[in-house]
């Protein structure tokens, strides 16, 4: 997945800010050189992934404050060739990716597969066989092929879905039919073999994670806290929102909506570090029911969702992006 030094040309695009529809600055077969990025501001729609810089393909520039708020594609006006400000949201310019390196293979929630990969079939180093894929679509099914290009700072965006295979709607349908293994089927390349292995562990984690969870809820007390995180649960009991809040901010994540899950538990959104989460709490007391992230110990299998709650989850998630090894199964 190496980058190429490509430099000189880069298609501009223009966008309205009402509809979020884009024209082509010049004509299709016009471009503009880097030379003149440096007389001229000019606009420039690209993919912003954290941090205080925005990248291109072969491009980098320093951020001007404030940040985009979240992930996602902005309009960057360029300022004197080193330095952009964000201005608003905006669409992936037309074939944006014949711009960038390519990479193809298969999107799972917000991790990426690709192709060629060399499928290692230890549980443990499932995770470890995928990367981070950004601005990934939220309208993607379970088990997508896909186009992702690399920036400039390494990172994998979204680009665009991307031809099936000839056995990915068979595979698909072994999942569905929680079948154990695919070994039956022919001609599957690694990469989908590793991307059932991976929906199918990960769906045995949830099955256990809910077993256990049924059964030791009639055993778990009250979490005994501050007094202050007893007064958000007694809030809970007349207004789940404001509670939801509260206890968010304690870490500093932003509440975005709740709403009614199953059997008296709330499906949570918050965003956290530029992007959004959802996690599904317990209405009463905020702990954790389903963390919407990976919590497991793959060495031992141990999962660990409901030893937080809503005032410590998102601190959880800040660790898991440092490290490099965040996958989050709920995604928004």
């Amino acid at each position: 997945m190496g980058r190429s030094n490509r430099r000189g040309n880069y298609r501009l695009y223009s966008y309205s800010n009402s509809v979020h529809n884009y024209a082509a600055v010049t004509a299709l077969d016009e471009v503009v050189t880097w030379e003149s990025l440096l007389s001229a501001n000019v606009t420039l729609a690209l993919p912003w992934t954290g941090s205080d810089s925005v990248h291109s393909c072969d491009r980098s520039w320093k951020i001007l404050p404030p940040l985009p708020p979240e992930h996602g594609w902005y309009e960057f006006e360029i300022t004197g060739g080193r330095t952009a400000a964000a201005k608003s949201l905006a669409l992936p310019p037309f074939g944006f990716e014949d711009e960038y390196d390519q990479v193809k293979g298969y999107v799972i929630g917000d991790r990426f597969i690709p192709d060629g990969v060399r499928v290692v079939a230890d549980p443990s180093r499932l995770v470890s066989q995928t990367v981070p894929l950004h601005l990934v679509d939220s309208s993607l099914s379970m088990l997508t092929r896909a186009v992702a290009v690399i920036t400039r700072d390494g990172k994998l965006v979204f680009a665009k879905q991307d031809f099936p295979c000839e056995s990915d709607a068979v595979v698909v349908q072994a999942y569905e039919d929680k079948l154990s293994t695919i070994s039956h089927i022919k001609h599957v390349p690694p990469a989908l073999d590793l991307a059932f292995r991976f929906l199918t562990h990960q769906r045995n984690l949830k099955l256990e994670r809910e077993r256990k969870y049924v059964e030791g809820e009639k055993r778990r007390e009250l979490l005994k806290s501050s007094s202050s995180a007893i007064g958000r649960r007694e809030i809970a009991k007349h207004d789940f929102d404001a509670a939801a809040k509260a206890a968010l901010q304690v870490a500093g994540a932003e509440f975005l909506s709740a709403n009614e899950e199953y059997r008296g538990h709330m499906a949570v959104r918050y965003r956290y570090r530029n992007r959004r989460f959802e996690c599904v709490v317990n209405r009463h007391t905020l702990r954790i029911v389903d963390a919407g992230i990976c919590l497991t110990d793959h060495d031992t299998d141990e999962k660990y969702d409901d030893r937080f709650t809503l005032e410590t989850i998102p601190l959880v998630v800040g660790e898991a992006i440092d490290k490099g090894v965040l996958v989050v199964w709920r995604r928004i």
